[in-house]
C-alpha cells in the first residue's frame, strides 16, 4: 500500500473488516462452506492488509511523535499478533467445517476492543496529522 493513503481510509478500513467478518461467519451459521471459504480468504486478506500498512506506514510515525506514543504502538503491535493468532484459529476451524462459536466471539471482542483502543489516540493524531496540525 502506499504511504500516501490517507487516515479516513484506514478508519474505514476497519468497517471493511466488520463487514467482511460477518459476512464470513453469517456464511458459517448457514453452513454454506463454499461461501464462507470465499468471505474467509477476503477477511485474512483485508486484514493483513489493514494490520501490515498500520504496522509499517503509520506506527512507525506515530511512535517517534512521543514517548507514550511509543509505548501504545508496542501494545497496538501486540493486539496485531494476538488477532492474527485468533483469526488463524478462527479461519482453521471454519475451513474444517466447525463452527466455533467462542472463536467468533473472541475475535470480535478482539476487534472491537482493539478499534476502540485506536479510537482514543491513535486515529484522532492521523486525523491531525492529515490536516497538518
Amino acid at each position: 500500500m502506499s504511504s500516501s493513503l490517507p487516515p479516513a481510509a484506514t478508519i474505514r478500513g476497519h468497517e471493511t473488516l466488520d463487514t467482511l467478518f460477518a459476512i464470513m461467519v453469517r456464511a458459517a451459521h448457514l453452513g454454506e462452506w463454499a461461501m464462507c471459504h470465499q468471505a474467509i480468504e477476503q477477511f485474512v486478506a483485508a486484514l493483513d492488509g489493514h494490520l501490515s500498512y498500520e504496522e509499517e506506514s503509520q506506527f512507525p510515525a506515530y511512535a517517534a511523535s512521543s514517548p507514550g506514543a511509543a509505548a501504545e504502538v508496542q501494545q497496538l503491535l501486540e493486539e496485531h499478533e494476538r488477532i492474527r493468532g485468533a483469526v488463524d484459529s478462527l479461519t482453521e476451524s471454519f475451513r474444517g467445517r466447525e463452527l466455533d462459536l467462542q472463536g467468533v466471539g473472541a475475535v470480535e471482542v478482539m476487534l472491537r476492543d482493539h478499534d476502540a483502543r485506536e479510537s482514543l489516540r491513535f486515529h484522532p493524531w492521523l486525523m491531525a496529522r492529515q490536516r497538518g496540525a
